[in-house]
């Protein structure tokens, strides 16, 4: 019990420090990206989040947190970067959501899951088309 505790405290305190960051005056090029940080920190962290993620997900938690704050410490620096690799994971979420929404309810067939996943992998590691630097 002391250890979920102590892993609590964590978390928690590595989360405050990235609301802190997130707080104040802030550069209209990093508006996006501070909101879905934002947006992810509140998805982790909320009232009961360790009843509803349970003891065993704390290790994920806080690996994501430290992973947003990392994210946050590297986007001043390049923000196109960090707006490039959103399009790239929304273009890879939306193909996920389009696949789970065919086989809603049914098996997915072997063939079909290998397709899928190749796919998928193709999303994320193609290269991106840089807009044009005005």
């Amino acid at each position: 019990m002391l250890a979920v505790a102590l892993q609590v405290e964590q978390i928690l305190t590595v989360g405050h420090e990235i609301s802190k960051k997130l707080r104040g005056r802030m550069d209209l090029a990093l508006a996006y990206a501070n909101a879905d940080i934002k947006q992810q920190l509140d998805e982790l962290l909320f009232k009961g989040f360790v009843s509803e993620f349970g003891a065993g997900r704390l290790d994920d938690i806080k690996r994501y947190l430290l992973a947003l704050q990392k994210r946050l410490e590297k986007l001043p620096v390049d923000p196109q970067r960090d707006r490039l690799q959103m399009h790239e994971y929304q273009k890879a979420h939306d193909a996920y959501q389009q696949l789970l929404g065919k086989f809603a309810g049914k098996v997915i067939p072997e063939p079909v899951r290998e397709i899928q996943a190749k796919r998928l992998a193709n999303a994320q590691t193609a290269p991106s088309i840089k807009p044009n630097q005005e």
